[in-house]
């Protein structure tokens, strides 16, 4: 979802320095170059790294939900 906003805005940087050009004026210049498809470069990688790395946090989580619901009712018996 954040993809086009964070290619344009990556471009912008490389491009412009300390000056980046609009992002708006980025995005029209991708999408005339490169079509729609360039505004999701990098998309598979991206997502390829993420899934992993929420589906570790997320378990992590629930393990750890899991412990320390366990230990708190030991602490009450």
């Amino acid at each position: 979802m954040t993809t086009p906003f964070d290619v344009a805005k990556t471009r912008a940087q490389i491009d412009g320095g300390s000056r980046a050009p609009r992002i708006g004026t980025v995005v029209r210049r991708i999408v005339a170059e490169e079509g729609w498809t360039g505004l999701f470069r990098g998309a598979v990688p991206r997502v390829v790294r993420t899934a992993p790395s929420c589906a570790i946090m997320i378990g992590s989580y629930e393990v750890g939900k899991l412990y320390f619901t366990h230990q708190q009712e030991q602490l009450e018996l």
